[in-house]
């Protein structure tokens, strides 16, 4: 991916090209990870809002 120049600078220059795969795979991974992330947090939603519900029942019975 990073190409040393045959001059006697000896720059060095990246091959963006072959970035490209990689870097798709890692959108694709974390896209993952965020629907995961996205997933758990409903759920912690939903189980907070039973938790409140029945927390409001007791308040409400004393």
């Amino acid at each position: 991916m990073v190409v040393k120049s045959e001059n006697k600078e000896g720059y060095l220059s990246v091959k963006y090209g072959s970035l490209v795969a990689p870097l798709i795979e890692a959108v694709k991974e974390q896209q993952k990870e965020i629907k995961n992330q996205q997933k758990e947090i409903d759920e912690l939603k939903k189980e907070n809002r039973e938790i409140l519900e029945k927390l409001k029942k007791i308040e409400k019975n004393n």
